[in-house]
């Protein structure tokens, strides 16, 4: 018996080893920075320039005309490979009320690409941070898209569409932070600086509609301020991992063998001694 119980614990031993070894690849697991280009002021360009997206009455201005709605698409191209788990934006709520949306798709997104987004999100716009008050990277807009399970490698592109729901107020605008300019002038409207993000893996464009019509689209000046996250806990495991998971489980067969042996040698056969009659 106490043989038995011995090898019982020398299994139950191996079992916890093989599971700590193969534990330490979820214990790897973590959610790193992918991509990031991040817009900061400077004493020569302190002031923040954003695109605005939403509506705006056409140019010349025609009492009663339809008015013009834009929205912005940036992509990107993924560095890490993993599950995409959230995105933080620069971006603030230039005039008016109602919802701010962001939806994630896969590859670049034109308009007339009848596809569900990935993962999307609304928000009240009176509540996006405001970027003209301050550039602080900890007033950011997060768009979590972990639960999307959206798989990314290394060149992977995916696009995020911004878009403002005017609701009751045809005037509303969201403003994506692009980069920073100087102040203007005494007399000017202008500034003398401009500096424009400019992100390598991807674009910001702006697609502009009259009615629901597609009138066009052009490519901003800069990127939206961002960065991307990755959760690097789907990834393969790595070679090491591999050898401690081979020899945790080299552990359990080798516990389990010995607890059997153990256990015949322990238990011995034995038959009541029985008297011959006479």
């Amino acid at each position: 018996m106490v043989s038995t119980k011995r090898g019982s614990a020398l299994l139950a031993g191996a079992l916890a080893a093989g599971a700590l070894f193969a534990s330490s690849s979820t214990a790897q697991a973590a959610e790193v920075i992918d991509q990031q280009s991040l817009i900061s002021p400077t004493a020569a360009t302190p002031i923040p320039v954003a695109h605005a997206i939403g509506s705006s009455a056409p140019i010349p201005s025609t009492p009663g005309a339809p008015l013009l709605t834009s929205i912005g698409v940036q992509s990107f191209t993924a560095g890490a490979t993993g599950t995409l788990s959230r995105l933080e934006f620069q971006l603030s709520n230039l005039r008016g009320s109602g919802l701010f949306s962001v939806g994630l798709f896969d590859g670049n997104w034109v308009p007339g690409m009848y596809v569900d987004a990935l993962a999307q999100t609304q928000t009240v716009a009176n509540f996006l941070p405001n970027i003209f008050e301050s550039l602080s990277q900890t007033r950011l807009f997060t768009f979590n898209v972990l639960d999307a399970r959206y798989q990314v490698t290394p060149g992977k592109v995916f696009s995020v569409v911004f878009t403002r729901l005017p609701g009751v107020d045809p005037s509303a605008q969201t403003g994506l932070l692009i980069g920073t300019a100087s102040r203007s002038p005494v007399g000017s409207v202008s500034p003398t600086i401009r500096s424009y993000n400019q992100y390598a893996g991807g674009s910001l464009t702006i697609h502009s509609f009259v009615e629901n019509n597609y009138i066009g689209g052009s490519v901003a000046s800069g990127d939206i301020g961002f960065r991307s996250f990755v959760d690097i806990g789907g990834a393969v495991p790595e070679p090491s991992t591999w050898a401690m998971l081979i020899l945790g489980f080299g552990l359990i067969g080798a516990a389990m063998r010995r607890a059997g042996a153990v256990g015949q040698r322990s238990t011995p056969l034995t038959l009541p001694h029985v008297r011959a009659a006479v």
